[in-house]
């Protein structure tokens, strides 16, 4: 515990000096049974108690300092978490901002999204004790609060932008009480991918583009297939 060894006739002494009355097992000679003193008993409740009083006096300063040893092994990605990361980077290289959602969402923008009407987007599950109704439930899209990022940049003077989210998302099970947790990928474009200057015509984002990005995700597995 200590790191260091320290005879059983030390740890004997030094026991005895504070009071411990002992003595080593007839058995095993570095075993040492201490009775606690009834003064000392709020706070030499465990071995521990006692290893740190024998430390305390055999003196701090004979103790080396030596790094810790453990038997370590590097972390890895897995194939999927590799995965991950690489469309999160790719979808920043082209200019792409993330956005982080929280995992719940209110009635109100299903309702307004038609969502409470379409299969698979409607079957909600509510959280119990949630902290409002903009969070009573899990969302079972991306897509509500994706919108909401958008408005709120609109809101602000902020009109041609993309966005992305790898997010979870939560559908019912017929045969389990815990929801499926899907990862899913959300993109968004609104407003202009280029901006009107003296040599170049604007241009609104539009299916293309959201088509490019696609073909460009999928690159790497485009190159294996063929």
């Amino acid at each position: 515990m200590l790191g260091k060894d320290i005879e059983a006739e030390d740890v004997s002494g030094i026991l005895s000096r504070l009071k411990i009355s002992n003595c080593q097992n007839a058995t095993d000679k570095n075993i040492i049974e201490a009775v606690v003193p009834s003064f000392r008993f709020e706070d030499l409740e465990r071995e521990i108690d006692l290893i740190e009083e024998i430390a305390r006096i055999h003196g701090f300063e004979k103790f080396e300092s030596v790094p810790p040893q453990s038997n370590l092994k590097k972390g890895r990605y897995t194939y999927y978490q590799k995965t991950i990361k690489s469309i999160r980077q790719s979808l920043c290289d082209i200019g792409l901002y993330e956005v982080i959602n929280y995992s719940f969402i209110g009635q109100s923008w299903l309702e307004k999204l038609k969502l409470t009407i379409e299969e698979g987007y409607k079957d909600t599950l509510r959280i119990l004790n949630p902290i409002n109704e903009d969070f009573a439930l899990l969302k079972t899209s991306p897509i509500p609060l994706m919108i909401r990022n958008l408005l709120n940049n609109i809101n602000h003077g902020i009109k041609d932008m993309g966005i992305f989210e790898i997010t979870k998302i939560f559908r019912k099970k017929e045969d389990s009480k815990l929801p499926d947790e899907i990862n899913t990928l959300g993109i968004m474009l609104t407003g202009k991918i280029i901006v009107k200057s003296w040599n170049i015509q604007d241009k609104n984002y539009d299916f293309y583009d959201i088509k490019g990005i696609m073909e460009y995700l999928f690159r790497p597995y485009f190159k294996i297939i063929t």
